[in-house]
């Protein structure tokens, strides 16, 4: 330790700023790979949460259009069935394309 209390004052300065400096340095390029790894976390939590609960809202809102045609089917004419029979057809088919994906 001596040879640092020999030291001059202007260069006990340079040494504490440049060890402030390279901690600086180390903290920064920690924090931008952690960065880095959040935002691939979150392109995969996208990728595989997001997604599927998009899906799963337009089949819930096909099973609902379903329904309804159901209820329609009944109460309505038998001129009006088949457009009926379509909407429910359409709307299974698209039930199961979102739930396959």
């Amino acid at each position: 330790m001596k040879w640092f209390a020999n030291l001059r004052i202007s260069r006990k300065l340079i040494l504490g700023f440049l060890i402030v400096s390279i901690l600086g340095l180390i903290i920064g390029l920690v924090s931008i790979v952690a960065i880095l790894k959040i935002t691939d976390n979150e392109n995969k939590l996208y990728e595989n949460n997001t997604k599927a609960a998009i899906s799963l809202g337009n089949a819930q809102q096909a099973c609902l259009s379903v329904d309804v045609n159901i209820r329609d089917l009944f109460i309505y004419s038998e001129q009006d069935r088949s457009a009926y029979y379509d909407s429910i057809s359409k709307n299974l088919d698209l039930v199961e394309t979102e739930l396959n994906n």
